[in-house]
């Protein structure tokens, strides 16, 4: 397979990262960008690439996913998670517990069910 111009890019949330904690984050979303850049160029499709980064950052408690969610004013974890791809095939939940990897249910939405979004248990 040819691979043409390949990116990948990540975010590691959208809030004002402490001095502290910025190495980690960069460490973080360098990891998420180099495996799927990798699955990419060895001929992975994009969606399974996406999964695989947000699989990543899911098990770094550094970012607001995964193991490292805040706690809602309720005072328990809710996770949420979305993935789609170029044909507008889209998988989500939202509210739900006690997963490490929303990404996989969502990605289970999508491939699984005649659903877009699935909401709490």
């Amino acid at each position: 397979m040819t691979v043409g111009k390949v990116s990948v890019v990540v975010h590691g949330g959208a809030w004002g990262i402490p001095d502290s904690e910025k190495e980690g984050c960069l460490k973080g979303v360098h990891k998420a960008c180099s495996e799927a850049y990798q699955m990419l160029i060895n001929g992975a499709n994009a969606a399974d690439a996406a999964q695989k980064a947000i699989e990543i950052m899911e098990l770094n408690p550094i970012f607001d996913c995964g193991i490292g969610s805040s706690i809602n004013s309720a005072g328990y974890i809710e996770l949420d998670a979305l993935i789609g791809d170029d044909e507008y095939n889209i998988g989500a939940v939202a509210g739900i517990k006690n997963i490490i990897h929303p990404i996989r249910v969502a990605r289970a939405v999508r491939d699984k069910t005649g659903h877009i979004l699935l909401i709490g248990r």
